[in-house]
């Protein structure tokens, strides 16, 4: 395409530190020559948590500069672009051209000329955080009774966990992604060293490639860009108060929370089993049926930042809209319990001296991922004028924190054919029934009262 176009260089710093500490406790005691009891208990937490050094609070921290054709808000000549897809490394290459005639007929054009510092303006700096902490404490007893030809054994266990994720975001708009202060911040420019990005590829073709461009540390760049004047308009670069609370000299992330979800799941569990070795005629055989039983009580509590300004959303440039969030926190609390009986049985006998038959069902579940459990919504802004396209218009993402696990019948059989001491062959068939599959729908509904 021709016209007046910027080509961003984003920096980015991520910083996290994972923590897992476990403590715990077993024991076991031969109550008679054929009866058992063991206990093990234990309590263990994990943490992920922001670990940035310079920027306090922050995980994440995305600084955005352009080089760009329009030094000091004045835009000259035009560029073209182009994108060529073949069997190795998609290759895109730019042409400068001194007027917009020149680049319609393809003339007098400059390929790949790398942007001077002159040409190079600030865009947007971005910080997130991301913090996770989980808590599982579990105790469990098992005991087990032995016969001649058979053992009995039985168990209870009783599991707690604790699930507390937090994200946040805080955004300062700097030059804007128009990069309008191009040619005025030399102290942006002084932060920043040429480089090769196509010297990064040794072992592709980059061949007709842009090839020169800058970089430099996010964290650097974000504390110059806090406070910093703009040249043409004289705006001075602070958080944007539409979706930030951060305070204006403070280089951190957002204190504000746009999600702060909490998951405490209980799971309370019994079960007996019996195995026994016996034959079937002449052929021997072992035989292992059990049942456990499982409750399970979940509560999900989610604190929303409530959008602040009448129809929620604020138009900050071209198609860049942001949701404006008040410091205001709605709490949305969903509970659900359910249960499960869960039986199985493991069948085999010895069909000749070289064969055996094998057999085996059970009922098993699998819960869902605690991420699919929050309480609440999540607004996302809109990505474009509705007048135009109505697929821009704002969204919405939410959980189901009454969603059951998933539960399937497994059925198997085998033969197994032991041709030496070293080695056999098997046939085998197994058959697999699952429902609650979890799935995903569309719906079209207010929200926060948050106007297109």
């Amino acid at each position: 395409g021709y016209g007046n176009k910027d080509f961003g260089y984003e920096q980015q710093r991520n910083e996290q530190k994972n923590e897992l500490n476990s403590i715990g406790f077993n024991a076991a005691w031969r109550v008679t020559d054929s009866f058992t009891l063991g206990l093990d208990a234990h309590n263990s937490k994990s943490k992920s948590l922001p670990n940035d050094p310079t920027v306090h609070g922050a995980s994440a921290t995305f600084f955005s500069f352009a080089g760009t054709n329009c030094a000091n808000n004045a835009c000259t000549g035009a560029f073209s672009q182009e994108f060529t897809f073949n069997n190795s490394l998609p290759i895109m290459a730019r042409t400068f051209y001194p007027t917009l005639d020149d680049a319609v007929a393809g003339t007098n054009g400059t390929k790949n000329a790398d942007f001077t510092p002159s040409q190079l303006g600030s865009q947007m700096l971005r910080i997130w955080s991301f913090e996770q902490e989980t808590e599982v404490k579990e105790a469990r007893l098992d005991g087990a009774l032995d016969f001649d030809n058979s053992r009995f054994q039985f168990g209870i266990d009783t599991r707690t966990t604790e699930m507390n994720r937090k994200n946040g975001y805080g955004e300062a708009v700097l030059g804007n992604w128009s990069a309008s202060d191009a040619n005025g911040v030399p102290g942006m420019t002084s932060l920043l060293r040429p480089f090769s990005m196509t010297g990064l590829f040794d072992d592709f073709s980059t061949g007709g490639a842009t090839g020169g461009a800058w970089r430099g540390n996010a964290d650097a760049l974000a504390a110059w860009g806090l406070g910093f004047t703009n040249p043409v308009d004289g705006r001075v670069y602070h958080w944007n108060t539409d979706n930030t609370t951060t305070a204006n000299n403070c280089l951190c992330a957002d204190p504000a929370l746009d999600d702060n979800n909490k998951i405490k799941e209980d799971v309370n569990a019994v079960y007996l089993q019996v195995a026994m070795s016996g034959e079937l005629g002449s052929m021997p055989t072992n035989l292992l049926v059990g049942v456990r039983y499982e409750e399970t009580d979940v509560a999900s509590t989610s604190n929303i930042l409530v959008p602040s300004k009448p129809g929620g959303m604020v138009w900050t440039a071209n198609n860049d809209f942001t949701i404006a969030r008040s410091a205001t926190v709605q709490p949305f609390t969903e509970e659900t319990d359910y249960s499960h009986v869960l039986p199985s049985v493991d069948f085999d006998v010895m069909l000749t001296d070289t064969v055996k038959g094998r057999m085996s069902y059970s009922k098993t579940i699998a819960r869902a991922n605690y991420g699919d459990l929050y309480a609440g919504a999540t607004v996302r802004g809109a990505t474009g004028s509705v007048l135009i396209d109505p697929s821009t218009q704002a969204s919405a993402d939410a959980q189901n924190p009454a969603l059951v696990p998933l539960e399937s019948d497994n059925l198997d059989f085998s033969v197994e054919y032991y041709f030496s001491d070293q080695g056999y062959v098997s046939a085998g068939f197994w058959e697999k029934r699952v429902d609650n599959f979890i799935g995903t729908t569309v719906l079209q509904q207010s929200l926060f009262d948050i106007t297109d």
